[in-house]
């Protein structure tokens, strides 16, 4: 579309709530404004969401998703401040150009070609924001942005476990626990949480994990993401696993569902009985072996069954 959902060109000290806007060229245009208050509104399928060009406005909890150009929420000026604020969908999630002293803080990016993008833009202060699931890049400034400060904002992924028998058949009710950097940030009730365990197709919900987490100033250190996958009592084999969360992705647990006690008895007690076939029926010596080989690993296969409340596993 053309024109503006919302014009307040030149306008100071006003306030808007709870509007929606969708099909213009703006959804909101701020121009050469200052001191106003938006709060609760949502703009959608435009070409800007929010386009700021003034100084000193607050942008509480507002929504821009769809928006086809430069973004959902474009700032050029200073000592704006954006709080709570979602953009989902768009080309750019935030973008600061040309801009100096704003505060964002808090605000989500998700689903954005760049979560956070800054040119020409200094001494900005970005702190605790989450950018998740960016195509291109999360957090991204020029040489020309210089002394702004991200501590505490993380670039962030999604996970889904998957967990599958040796066929490929999904495994429904597998135990799930990821944890980054010692924190935990899914577990299912075998874990002693109240996430969900795998479902009908094998698989958890999306789940959000940290990658990278800013320290200090433009400093970002990579999280290590762990994963244990568990039936019964017992965990996996190559479990738990650390997981890259580079990029969104499913990770796959491969789960034979066999016993490995009884099967190795088994096959001892089937060489001895062998061995007796080769000997003659006389020797029973080696029967006896057979038979005692036999029943240990029946009752060690029990006892295994009996302990994860169904068969051991492995996985890779």
């Amino acid at each position: 579309g053309t024109g503006c959902g919302f014009n307040l060109t030149g306008r100071t000290n006003v306030t808007i709530k709870n509007v929606i806007v969708t099909g213009w060229q703006y959804g909101f245009y701020l121009y050469y404004s200052s001191n106003n208050t938006l709060t609760n509104n949502t703009a959608y399928n435009n070409y800007y969401g929010f386009r700021i060009y003034g100084s000193n406005n607050t942008l509480t909890n507002n929504t821009a998703y769809n928006n086809t150009y430069v973004g959902g929420f474009y700032i050029s000026g200073p000592y704006n401040t954006l709080i709570n604020n979602t953009a989902n969908n768009n080309w750019n999630g935030f973008c600061l150009g040309s801009s100096s002293y704003n505060n964002l803080s808090e605000n989500t990016a998700l689903n954005n070609w760049y979560g956070f993008k800054l040119y020409n833009s200094s001494s900005n202060t970005l702190h605790s924001n989450w950018a998740i699931n960016s195509t291109t890049q999360a957090y991204r400034w020029d040489n020309d942005s210089t002394s702004n400060d991200f501590t505490g904002s993380v670039a962030a992924n999604y996970l889904c476990v998957e967990v599958v028998g040796c066929a490929g058949v999904p495994l429904q009710g597998v135990e799930v626990k990821v944890v980054v950097d010692g924190v935990t940030v899914y577990a299912s009730p075998g874990f002693e949480g109240t996430n969900a365990t795998t479902g009908r197709d094998g698989k958890t919900p999306w789940i959000i994990v940290p990658f990278q987490t800013c320290i200090s100033g433009t400093t970002f250190v990579e999280n290590t993401t762990m994963v244990t996958v568990r039936v019964g009592e017992l965990n996996a084999i190559n479990s738990p696993r650390e997981v890259n969360m580079a990029t969104s992705h499913t990770e796959v647990f491969i789960v034979f569902i066999i016993s490995f006690a009884l099967d190795f008895m088994v096959e001892l007690a089937l060489w001895f009985f062998l061995s007796v076939q080769l000997t003659g029926f006389g020797n029973m010596g080696y029967l006896v072996v057979g038979v005692i080989f036999l029943v240990q690993a029946v009752l060690v296969g029990f006892f295994v069954l009996r302990k994860v409340g169904g068969w051991v596993v492995a996985a890779g």
